[in-house]
């Protein structure tokens, strides 16, 4: 598995030393912790945070070989999905305790060290939780940014895990979190309006842009979470309507020493802000920003469909659909015009050239598109619960939600795009790759997409009404692409082939342990599909990788 990792320190095209001292560079070097003299450093202030000692007996901080380690898995395979951090501020001795434990939890994760993340999780959890109790007249726009990010990552860490408790308990502090980056982009906007039209130093630029990275990622996962398990969005796109969107990856990472040549690149570079774009979408004009802003934008696209979705005048409401379909399409478009990325990304995914950002964007707008057409809430609901009978009980009594119309089938053509690309670089290689240098975003976003592509293969394959040509060309589509699979699989229904082989993919290998809910959901799915269910009892052992696998119930972290 080490193979799939890249080097640490990984030296991007882009990073090559300059011949003169002024020449920005842009690359990404995993911050590392330089000996034990540091290592100690570290442990003495955790210890002096935990001024209450409620970090559990048992917590022990990496030894330095395992800390660097943590350190690359995060900043080169984690960090590129969600860039919030700064890599080249970020020092391990100086980070905030809370925050350098949530960072190695989620790097242990991707290093297959699952008991170290889930204590240091813990530890990251304690002393955040420590730090909020113990904080005398608290208010949202005095909190430091590393609470945000700490929870964050936490939460992360938590709602992906595959423990039903880990999504109660980030649901929990959802609000508190939303409320935190409501009263800290206050403040960012005092001190932005305090400068007027003096431009900010790189420092002061580089603060700014952490805090909008910040609270740009929580209203990304928070889609993420409504997404997955239908929760209502704990922020409003309304927050961010003067905000400025992410800056290029390039700008962000960009390494200079000259305070001048620093303001040049600034300069250079667009600004737009959130309603800009927003606006831009739905009058169908294109805008040209970042690969983090497209991301950001596709986030808001995919809720607003999902509050139409929700409205009781939904199916009257053809003007609001319109609009929808026409800011996607835009969103789709603007895509070409999206700024080149020339930070240049170790990863081994099909990103065509474009950053991860762009890759995972386009996962989203994939959904999106189908939850105008079809909408998987019981799905989502019972994904709450993390039973994976449960799930595979509402994909299939969601059968008749999947409509036979022209609408159906460009929602399949989405849905093919979809498992394109998993079938194309071969399903194992996807299986065995995708987990450490794909974003769980995928699975996550493809969810809805398998489940539709597997029913509507299944009413074409049982349905008294005959297909239409159009249906017989993107079904023979669909079984060209499994055409292997299809004449090796044990059946010869290409609805439970598809189920089957999607479910392979997601559990093979497991980083995040909603991937195996996901994965056994849909093998089980795949029997049910041809008639057949597995007794309960026979399979006991399909619990994901979980707090609390790690023990007895009554010894969950939650």
């Amino acid at each position: 598995m080490t193979k799939l990792l890249p080097e640490p320190n990984v030296k991007t095209p882009g990073s090559k030393s300059p011949s003169a001292g002024d020449t920005p560079r842009v690359g990404l070097k995993a911050p590392q912790v330089v000996g034990d003299e540091e290592r100690n450093t570290i442990l003495d202030t955790i210890r002096n945070c935990d001024r209450e000692h409620a970090i559990p007996e048992g917590f022990r901080l990496p030894g330095l070989g395992s800390l660097n380690r943590y350190l690359s898995t995060y900043f080169c395979l984690f960090h590129h999905h969600l860039p919030f951090l700064h890599p080249a501020s970020f020092c391990p001795v100086q980070s905030s305790p809370p925050l350098l434990l949530a960072i190695l939890s989620i790097g242990a994760l991707y290093a297959f060290d699952q008991d170290q993340a889930y204590m240091l999780h813990i530890g990251s959890k304690v002393l955040v939780n420590q730090f909020l109790q113990n904080k005398e007249n608290f208010s949202s726009r005095k909190c430091p940014l590393w609470t945000m990010q700490s929870s964050l990552l936490n939460m992360i860490f938590a709602s992906w895990s595959g423990d039903p408790k880990g999504l109660e308990w980030a649901c929990s502090i959802k609000s508190l979190l939303a409320n935190m980056v409501a009263g800290n982009r206050y403040e960012l906007k005092l001190r932005q309006e305090a400068r007027a039209s003096t431009n900010p130093t790189r420092s002061e630029w580089i603060e700014d842009e952490g805090c909008r990275r910040t609270y740009y990622a929580v209203y990304i996962f928070f889609g993420l979470l409504t997404l997955t398990y239908n929760h209502t969005p704990a922020i409003s796109f309304n927050e961010f309507e003067d905000l400025q969107l992410p800056s290029t990856e390039a700008l962000w990472n960009l390494q200079v020493v000259d305070e001048s040549v620093w303001l040049e690149q600034l300069s250079s570079s667009r600004s737009v802000t959130f309603m800009e774009a927003h606006d831009n979408l739905f009058q169908g004009e294109s805008l040209r920003y970042s690969a983090f802003a497209t991301r950001v934008m596709i986030n808001a696209l995919f809720l607003e469909v999902w509050y139409h979705k929700r409205s009781p005048e939904a199916l009257q409401d053809v003007v609001t659909e319109y609009k929808l379909r026409l800011a996607l399409e835009t969103w789709e478009k603007s895509l070409d015009s999206c700024e080149p990325e020339s930070f240049s990304v170790p990863l081994s995914a099909p990103h065509q050239g474009h950053h991860p950002l762009i890759f995972n964007a386009r996962a989203m707008y994939r959904n999106a598109r189908a939850r105008l057409e079809v909408d998987l809430k019981s799905v989502q609901e019972a994904l709450r619960y993390h039973d994976p009978y449960e799930v595979a009980a509402a994909m299939s009594h969601a059968r008749d939600r999947v409509k036979r119309s022209s609408e159906t089938i460009k929602v399949i053509q989405e849905c093919y795009n979809c498992i394109e690309t998993a079938v194309v670089h071969g399903i194992r290689w996807v299986a065995r790759t995708s987990p450490t240098n794909w974003s769980v975003e995928h699975p996550l976003c493809g969810m809805d997409l398998m489940i539709i592509l597997s029913l509507w293969l299944y009413r074409l394959e049982h349905d008294e009404e005959s297909a239409s040509q159009e249906e017989v060309d993107m079904y023979n589509k669909v079984r060209q692409l499994f055409r292997k699979d299809a004449s090796e699989g044990h059946n010869s229904q290409l609805s439970s082939v598809v189920a089957r082989l999607w479910g392979s993919t997601l559990d093979e290998v497991v980083v995040w342990g909603i991937t195996r809910l996901m994965g056994e959901s849909f093998k089980l799915h795949s029997q049910a599909l041809v008639g057949y269910v597995d007794d309960p009892e026979a399979s006991s052992d399909v619990s994901t990788p979980s707090m609390t696998s790690q023990g007895a119930d009554e010894d969950s972290v939650y």
